[in-house]
């Protein structure tokens, strides 16, 4: 079934679709890139402090130099942004969230923990889904695993959204044999994959 362009489960009904804000920003903050360039900026500052100490001439050149080069950095990394989320859509539906990157990179398919989901709100808002493995083929015929922030970055109603996955993973969490709900950590599944069944309890 398909709705909207998006492979659906037999009974899933799609809530909510859209796709990150457009051009060039410098939000989300990104663990990786942000710190790289203020290690860059810091070493930039320490070298021109150097240099002006020691008294060289030029000073005023190589700050100017160093001020270009961390712009250029700062450009390259909102473009790199920009050129991802115009390939990027979401949905949320009454089961999953679905996270299409476009290009060579697959649909990603997330099972739901109502408790990892935040809002960083903007605008434009940032709904975080919590963490979870990523899983890719080496050069070596291998496949190598680590762990990444699933995120909707980047759209407008954020808050709604938000709730939207709360209460989504809040009705499909398994249930526990007290009547709670297993919690469900977020991870790329198969779209038809079985729901796991609720663990039986031993009769006395």
């Amino acid at each position: 079934m398909t709705q909207g362009d998006w492979p659906l489960l037999p009974g899933e009904a799609l809530l909510w679709e859209g796709r990150p804000a457009q051009g060039l920003a410098l939000r989300p903050v990104r663990p990786v890139t942000t710190p790289l360039i203020l290690v860059w900026g810091i070493i930039g500052l320490a070298l021109l402090l150097l240099w002006a100490g020691l008294g060289l001439p030029g000073s005023g050149w190589i700050a100017l130099g160093l001020a270009g080069f961390l712009a250029a950095q700062v450009w390259a990394v909102a473009a790199w942004n920009a050129a991802g989320r115009r390939r990027c859509r979401y949905a949320v539906t009454d089961r999953r969230v679905l996270i299409d990157r476009g290009g060579v990179r697959p649909l990603e398919i997330l099972p739901l923990d109502p408790g990892a989901v935040r809002l960083d709100p903007g605008p434009p808002d940032c709904v975080i889904l919590g963490r979870g493995p990523l899983s890719f083929a080496t050069g070596h015929g291998g496949r190598q695993t680590t762990w990444q922030e699933y995120r909707l970055d980047m759209i407008g109603e954020g808050a709604r959204v938000a709730e939207l996955v709360r209460a989504a993973a809040r009705a499909n969490a398994p249930l526990r044999p007290d009547g709670w709900r297993w919690s469900v950590l977020p991870g790329p599944v198969s779209a038809t994959a079985p729901r796991p069944d609720p663990p039986s309890v031993a009769g006395g």
